[in-house]
Formats: structure tokens, sequence, C-alpha cells
């Protein structure tokens, strides 16, 4: 007697292996899904986390340090609108000059805050941010409105700092912006304790004397310590390649040295900047995005220097 073998039929097979096929695709897309959520999540967090350490660099500088008023002076100046020349009793010898960067650069800025009182043709009383009339002088202002740099200087008064946006030119790639930092350090080349000639590039005498010196001077402070040497440098990129920042505007406050304009009300303020930030990630693509998937990030904050006092000798 012949017995019967159960199996599947042809189309039996067929169904399943449809069915497995199906849920097969569906896991894998579902894991795949997965993958990418949280590559996405993984990019986005570190685009986050690479924004905040840009701004708190930005703001550590600012805490240790404190706002550079004779460089804003110099580079930016009071509004041409508002000052357009300093007076000749705020002027040494008494001769009328034009608001103009030369002339600002030769003045000094901690120059145009005295006045000649008394017709000599000597300056011999500080008013304070106010002119002979008791008015509020606007050619004391060292700069005026947002600020696309931010200039620093130390205690010592011997390092200042610069921070900006800046275009960078990739030949490989498309420009992007960047955010780049310089350091300077000064030197003393009268010998009355004050820096009046910095640079960017510090040379340390290894053979000789074993100083450091910027142009051929030596410069103030610890000039025989290599690591002071070293903090000087040119422009320089702080920021990833990957971001790219998009704006980055300043507000210092006051615009006036405290010190110097204390006849000013407005200027009796500890010194202060807002930054304003804005990136985004530079190429989307690298990182298995679409342009425009991943928003902007704009930061705003405000930081106080943690100098106090008068760093003026």
């Amino acid at each position: 007697m012949r017995t019967k073998h159960s199996g599947y039929s042809l189309l039996e097979i067929l169904i399943a292996m449809t069915l497995s096929a199906i849920v097969i695709t569906a896991a894998v897309q579902s894991v795949g899904s997965i993958y990418f959520s949280q590559k996405k999540i993984h990019v986005t967090q570190s685009f986050a986390t690479e924004t905040q350490f840009l701004m708190e660099r930005i703001v550590q500088l600012v805490r240790t340090n404190t706002i550079d008023y004779d460089r804003y002076f110099t580079e930016v100046g009071p509004p041409v609108a508002d000052c357009v020349n300093f007076q000749g009793d705020q002027v040494p010898g008494g001769t009328l000059r034009t608001n103009n960067a030369a002339n600002r650069l030769d003045l000094g800025y901690e120059t145009i805050f005295f006045w000649d009182t008394n017709d000599d043709d000597v300056q011999n009383r500080n008013l304070g941010g106010s002119n002979l009339d008791g008015e509020v002088d606007d050619c004391t202002e060292a700069w005026s409105g947002i600020q696309t740099t931010l200039y620093l200087i130390n205690s010592s008064r011997t390092l200042r700092v610069a921070v900006r946006r800046t275009l960078t030119v990739d030949p490989l790639d498309d420009d992007f912006a960047k955010i780049e930092i310089q350091q300077q350090l000064g030197a003393d080349t009268d010998n009355d304790g004050v820096a009046d000639t910095w640079g960017s590039i510090g040379l340390w005498d290894f053979a000789g004397s074993g100083i450091c010196t910027v142009g051929g001077n030596e410069i103030l402070g610890e000039s025989t310590y290599q690591d002071v040497c070293m903090q000087a440098h040119d422009w320089t990129a702080v920021s990833p390649d990957d971001i790219e920042i998009e704006n980055l505007f300043f507000s210092p406050a006051p615009n006036r040295d405290p010190f110097l304009g204390f006849a000013v009300d407005e200027s009796q303020v500890h010194p202060h900047v807002s930054v304003s930030m804005e990136t985004k990630l530079r190429e989307p693509s690298d990182f298995g995005m679409e342009d425009g998937e991943l928003s902007n990030i704009s930061l705003q904050t405000v930081a106080s220097s943690r100098i106090f006092g008068n760093i003026r000798k």
C-alpha cells in the first residue's frame, strides 16, 4: 500500500517567498530609517555643539580681556557725520585736525579727552568726554553702532586680540566664511612704559639673549618667557571647515572709555559686549542630508569683562 507525502505546492512557496520579501524589505527600510534618523540627530547635535563652542570661545576672550578703546578709535573712530574735526583746543599745538585714520593714529585716543582751558596752546585738563561748553563731545566716541570686528586688550596692556568673520578663499571649492582671531604683542619704543608698537609675529631669540621681540623691539611684560612670545599670531581661522559663519556682529559698550569719559553718564557702565552669531552646515550632502534640511543656528549672548578698574598707566 502506497503512503502519501504531504508538501507545499508551487503556489504556496511563491506566496511564502513574496511575504518574506515584503517583511524583509520593510525591516531593512525600518532599520535604514532608524540609522539615518540617528545619524541626523548626531550631526545636528555636533553642529550645535561646535556653534556653542565658538560662541563660548568669544565669550571667554571678552571675560579675560576688556574693550580696546585705543584700537577702535584708530581703526574705526567716531562717525565723521558727528565729528568732522578735532577742535584746536583739544589738539596739541592748537591746530584743528580732520577726523581721519591718519590723524586719529597720530593723536591717540587718550589725547582727545584733554582740552586747553586757558588758551596757552597746552592741553591741561581732561573734561571727561565733554567740550569747553560743557556739552558731550562726539569726537570722544571710539566707535558708533554695531561692529564686525571685536577689539580687546589684556589688563596689563601688553597683548591685544581681534576677532572677525572673514571670507576664506578655497581654490578647490566655493568660498565660505569663517571666524578668525589675531593676537598682537606690544613693545615700548620710547621707554614710557606704554606699548606704542604692536606685532602679530613674536620672535624668540634662542641663541642670543633669550628675549621675545616684535618688529625688532623687546615686548612689554614677560619678555623672557617663550610661551608668552608664542601668543602672538596673525589672523588664524578657528571655526571648523564644515561650518559656515553666516553672520557675526558685536555691540561693545560703552563706546567711550569709562575712566576717560567720566562726564558722560551713559559711559559709566562696566565694559561688556553683545555677540550675535549665525551658523549653517556648509555641505549637508556630506552627511546624507539635503540643503535646507538642517536649520541654521542663531546664538546671542552678552559677556562682561572680568577686568575691573582703570588699566591705563
